[in-house]
């Protein structure tokens, strides 16, 4: 049983066995594996408000164009949900390619010069995986806000979690660009990143709150 779980990716694991995996002294699955996994599971909570509200009676009676977003925003989760979890494999390779690189030898300068170059690389890989978990989970606040304005009203509970686990998506892939970030050398790339991030914060807390102050019934 164990075996097999080491061989199959991480994403397509049963979650009890996901859990046990993530609670075990192996330090992959981590963080950001659940960083992907809450970002998959906003993604598929908006799923369900459109698929109880596309075909359902409130749906007949909004306009075509409503109609055609809310089908488009449907076909979006789909794919989107897929690429979240993508990134729970995403971010253990990136993490075990890392760790490698601390098992470079460095015995002479040469050995040091190299071991350093694949570390950097390798660093900056760990965190743009998570960044770039991040900016594609911002862009999801659109759908899940227009699912609060014409999907079922009875599921506007379920929009406001799936914003919060959005939220804490985007929130913990910050934490794992910071981590990383602190370990890269390129003073100009680290600059650039720390805007980046600054950026990214501001608007993803502003975005969950519309949301959040949504009206149950309006």
């Amino acid at each position: 049983m164990e075996e097999n779980i080491q061989k199959q990716s991480t994403k397509e694991m049963k979650i009890i066995d996901f859990i046990e995996d993530l609670a075990s002294s192996s330090p992959a699955p981590g963080g950001g594996a659940v960083a992907a996994l809450s970002g998959g599971l906003s993604v598929a909570l908006a799923s369900m408000i459109y698929n109880l509200t596309i075909g359902k009676k409130i749906y007949s009676n909004l306009d075509e164009d409503i109609r055609n977003k809310l089908d488009k925003n449907l076909e979006e989760c789909k794919t989107l949900c897929t690429q979240m979890l993508n990134y729970i494999d995403k971010d253990k390779e990136a993490f075990l390619n890392l760790m490698a690189c601390y098992k470079m030898p460095k015995e002479t300068q040469e050995d040091i010069v190299l071991k350093n170059e694949a570390m950097e690389k390798a660093t900056l890989e760990a965190m743009n995986v998570p960044l770039n978990l991040a900016k594609l989970a911002m862009k999801f606040y659109d759908n899940i806000y227009f699912a609060v304005k014409y999907g079922n009203k009875n599921l506007v509970s379920d929009a406001k979690i799936a914003a919060i686990m959005l939220n804490a998506c985007i929130e913990s892939s910050m934490v794992n660009v910071e981590i990383n970030l602190s370990f890269l050398k390129n003073q100009d790339v680290k600059r650039k990143i720390e805007k980046e991030m600054a950026q990214l914060n501001s608007i993803n807390n502003s975005l969950k709150k519309d949301i959040m102050a949504v009206h149950y019934y309006n």
